[in-house]
């Protein structure tokens, strides 16, 4: 039994949607605009939590995998091409969270400027965007202590 229920916010109307229209999976407002999953209105910490937790696992998965493909790399193996692959795809994963971050960092600035309902949607994106750029910093200062030990591994320690 869900007690808690959404309220919704047309970002063209600008106005609050208590009741949305259902049609087949999606919600519309009373002039027909399409409601998406970002337009309920939601605390700071409960979307920064959400999104941290999201980006955070993705990035360091793809991290792990590149680590995985490295150390078989490292012992002899000829998959140097899977292992480029697979680091581009890694910073390529750091690249985007950092501008999800900063979009909706811009998209806050914005509601907060235009005023009116969409007020009450600034919190949600102000957390996720500092949850995806303190889940990208998290895991760029994780990769670089390894890349760090890696390096005084090789060379010797300073």
């Amino acid at each position: 039994m869900n007690l808690h229920k959404p309220i919704y916010i047309c970002k063209k109307c600008n106005l609050e949607v208590g009741n949305p229209k259902r049609r087949f999976w999606r919600n519309y407002c009373e002039s027909g605009h399409r409601l998406p999953d970002d337009a309920t209105v939601r605390s700071f910490w409960e979307s920064f939590v959400r999104t941290f937790m999201g980006t955070f696992f993705l990035l360091f998965s793809a991290l792990s995998a590149v680590l995985v493909n490295l150390a078989e790399f490292t012992r002899g193996t000829e998959d140097g091409a899977l292992a480029g692959f697979v680091g581009i795809g890694a910073g390529l994963a750091l690249m985007i969270a950092i501008l999800i971050g900063r979009s909706s960092l811009r998209q806050s600035k914005a509601w907060n400027e235009r005023g009116g309902a969409v007020l009450k949607l600034v919190p949600r994106a102000r957390g996720r965007a500092f949850g995806c750029l303190s889940a990208a910093g998290f895991v760029m200062l994780y990769s670089g202590s390894i890349c760090a030990q890696a390096i005084c591994a090789r060379f010797g320690s300073w």
